[in-house]
């Protein structure tokens, strides 16, 4: 009841900050705070234990009503039909899987809810997309460093023995000191972390100064965070999107030094962060029961190839017959749960979006424009997100997977960038130089247009 009230109440706030700010920066407000702050079950705890993507029954959270209430509010902005025709052949698929092949019930019907929440929330962030770069990404920046900051800020409370967001005593036990901030696991912490990032990096060139410390500052703090947390692949992979990221910039190739700059990035990352790292790998140098919990994935693959076992099952139905998986440990990788759950069809769809996204940002990599700059995260985020995706199952789970269809959406939105207008400079590559070609040709570029380029 306590929840419904607050829902009510910030539902009242939210109308009035509309008013005053509009739509889209609200949205992406609410949809922060409920997904990457206070994710929170708006009803009671059910009685019995359940280890999947879902709870065990359909139950309305602050990041499922967020982003329920946001994708309404965004059905006729003008990008919502460019960027969701590539989701619905996973929708058609997901939704005759369940009609005709999988046995249902509520732990399934829970996870098709969530599994849903991948194509809304991507949705919303290309259709806010135009909007929060129109700016040039002040707003978005401001929202997302307050949320990294208020992370860190906890984070320290917690390493300082304050208990604040407490873990469950069984999972303390297991996780020793690594910070989990305001959500509810170290892991969870660090794939938010790592997507805040990917949010910010765009915006990360042609800002004011105080736009730029701001940046600077909630990139760095993003870092002391994933320490904290001492998340092993989320780390390497955050490393591995910034490095990737500078020497895909443009004229990073011909620029004095540029490849010795991104170097320096990531070793001065890596430094930072090997202390953490290190001693969690000596705490658990083999990663568990990681080949285990693999092969028991495999074996649970290859009997049901194409159909799967349905969403949010694969606990019940291999734990049915393995002591380990019945333990309450699914196996630590995302793309073979997905796999073992919707089937090898269903699968292949859900990786649709990004694949296509990755294509179109491919071919965009050089263009000197908030499309470029968007292109170049995206496809600097890829390997990194293959990484969290290959080691650990969390990326499909709770209030993470709306978080990384958000963030994915909106740079595929950005990617997209701005019609041309006849008058302007049509910048269709940029040249080893870094100067801008047109027509085949290096052009002259306004001091404004230079700034957005170095």
């Amino acid at each position: 009841m306590t929840e419904l009230l607050g829902l009510v109440l910030v539902s009242c706030v939210f109308g009035l900050a509309v008013h005053k700010w509009g739509f889209p920066k609200c949205a992406l407000i609410l949809i922060l705070l409920s997904a990457a702050v206070v994710p929170r079950n708006l009803t009671q705890e059910v009685a019995f234990r359940h280890i999947g993507i879902a709870s065990p029954m359909p139950r309305p959270t602050t990041y499922l009503v967020t982003v329920g209430v946001t994708l309404l509010g965004t059905l006729f902005m003008a990008r919502t039909r460019r960027g969701a025709w590539t989701w619905v052949p996973f929708v058609v698929s997901l939704v005759a899987s369940a009609s005709l092949v999988w046995a249902g019930g509520p732990v399934q019907d829970a996870g098709l809810i969530q599994l849903l929440l991948a194509p809304a929330a991507w949705i919303v962030g290309m259709s806010l997309s135009t909007h929060l770069a129109a700016d040039g990404g002040r707003f978005l920046i401001r929202a997302v460093a307050l949320v990294v900051f208020l992370q860190l800020a906890v984070c320290l409370l917690q390493t300082m023995g304050i208990q604040v967001n407490p873990m469950e005593a069984t999972q303390e036990a297991i996780l020793g000191s690594r910070a989990n901030g305001t959500l509810g696991h170290p892991n969870d912490l660090g794939k938010v972390i790592f997507l805040l990032l990917a949010m910010l990096l765009p915006f990360g060139r042609s800002l004011n100064r105080l736009d730029s410390n701001i940046w600077k500052a909630a990139v760095g703090s993003a870092f002391i965070v994933l320490a904290m947390t001492g998340g092993r692949a989320v780390s390497a992979a955050a490393v591995c999107m910034l490095t990737l990221w500078a020497v895909l910039a443009p004229g990073a190739k011909s620029r004095r030094g540029g490849k010795l700059v991104a170097l320096g990035v990531a070793l001065s990352v890596s430094a930072f962060l090997a202390g953490t790292l290190l001693a969690r790998f000596d705490e658990d140098p083999q990663g568990g029961d990681r080949s285990t919990l693999t092969d028991i994935a495999w074996a649970q693959i290859g009997s049901n190839l194409w159909a799967g076992v349905g969403p949010n099952s694969y606990v019940d139905a291999v734990g049915s017959y393995n002591a380990l998986t019945a333990s309450g440990v699914p196996v630590h990788n995302a793309f073979l749960l997905a796999l073992a759950e919707l089937g090898l069809v269903s699968t292949a769809l859900l990786l649709l979006p990004f694949a296509a996204g990755l294509l179109m940002c491919l071919r965009r990599l050089r263009l000197a424009n908030q499309s470029g700059e968007a292109s170049r995260v995206f496809v600097s985020a890829m390997p990194g997100l293959y990484l969290i995706g290959s080691t650990g199952w969390g990326i499909l789970g709770g209030y993470v997977l709306p978080i990384l269809a958000l963030t994915f959406g909106l740079l595929n939105g950005w990617s997209f960038g701005e019609p041309r207008k006849s008058g302007d400079l049509k910048w269709s590559r940029i040249g080893s130089s870094g100067v801008p070609i047109r027509n085949g040709a290096p052009t002259v570029a306004s001091s404004s247009q230079r700034k957005s380029i170095s």
